[in-house]
């Protein structure tokens, strides 16, 4: 959850909010969106109030909702979220540039930053405000970690590393401009986690970006916002894993992997080198692709599965059959 400062009130509405939260997990007077596909996520309202819900026309909303919760009615909920969460950030954000950084043996330091004993911050980091870091753990030279990011006891993070940069989000308004939504919700890394050198780490949008105990991860990873890694995986050099996607525990991920967004990966799962991972895959599964291909061949497999299809050849379509590419 994303704390605020103070209070702000949501323009037309004349309610007020102090935070943001997930329908899945919402929060009172917090700022909440919900769109017709989740619907039966209404009732978590039911546990608290005082919230400013923007919600998609059409949901059958209850009474007594109504009676402890404010809503916004709209046919894009995100797009209208993203507007009011973007009032609250920037909110938030002017409040933050009056606050100071000192240099600690030459690395810039922010505001209310907690370092556990034994821990070392090399020359050239930066730690932003609001940032807890356990005990005995190493943030190595040139490593940035921004607002609302916690790292747990007995970590390395390597050189150049980036944790809780905003994610990739946007929205498209009524004109077709894009408009950002907000990426406050941090990042969580518990104990002796590794992060190889030049790996990023996305925050999430609400919720924490999250890495748990003893996940290794080697050089130039990716991880985007909102992703969950399990205990004990590993997480390949070059390999990049797309937001909100949950990768279980004990899962192997070779180099150069890329694995798409809103997907599961379950418990002790095997990913061979350079995989393209499109949907969820359920435990205990190994994963592979085939090695890069001549482009004459490709084309032949591909008139063999038009064939099979009943289609026209695709080369001969594509290429005209005089083409060299055509056999």
């Amino acid at each position: 959850m994303v704390l605020f400062k103070q209070f702000i009130t949501i323009p037309s509405t004349e309610y007020q909010v102090n935070s943001v939260s997930t329908i899945s997990n919402p929060k009172n007077s917090s700022l909440v969106f919900i769109q017709k596909d989740y619907e039966g996520l209404l009732e978590n309202l039911n546990n608290v109030k005082g919230c400013c819900v923007v919600a998609e026309n059409g949901m059958s909303i209850s009474d007594d909702l109504y009676k402890i919760h404010n809503f916004i009615l709209t046919d894009n909920p995100r797009l209208h979220f993203a507007k009011i969460y973007s009032l609250l950030a920037e909110y938030d954000e002017k409040n933050s540039r009056n606050r100071n950084y000192s240099n600690v043996n030459g690395a810039l330091i922010g505001e209310n930053v907690i370092i556990g004993e034994n821990t070392i911050i090399e020359p050239f980091c930066f730690i932003d405000h609001d940032v807890i870091i356990g005990s005995n753990t190493v943030i190595r030279s040139g490593t940035r970690i921004r607002r609302n990011t916690k790292i747990g006891s007995d970590c390395l993070i390597k050189e150049n590393s980036v944790i809780g940069t905003p994610g990739f989000s946007f929205e498209k308004d009524e004109e077709d401009n894009f408009i950002k939504v907000p990426q406050l919700g941090g990042v969580v890394i518990h104990d002796k986690v590794e992060l190889g050198a030049l790996s990023t780490v996305d925050s999430g949008a609400i919720e924490p970006t999250l890495i748990n105990d003893q996940v290794k991860m080697m050089d130039h990873a990716h991880v985007a916002h909102n992703v969950t890694i399990g205990e004990k995986t590993v997480v390949g050099a070059g390999t990049t894993i797309a937001g909100s996607t949950k990768i279980g525990k004990d899962v192997w991920i070779s180099p150069n992997c890329t694995i798409t967004h809103k997907i599961s990966i379950g418990d002790g799962v095997v990913i061979g080198l350079s995989a393209r991972i499109h949907k969820s895959v359920p435990a205990g599964t190994t994963m592979i692709n085939e090695g890069a291909e001549v482009l004459e061949r490709l084309l032949q497999f591909i008139d063999y599965k038009n064939e099979l299809l009943g289609e026209t050849e695709y080369t001969e379509r594509k290429f005209g059959r005089g083409h060299p590419y055509y056999k």
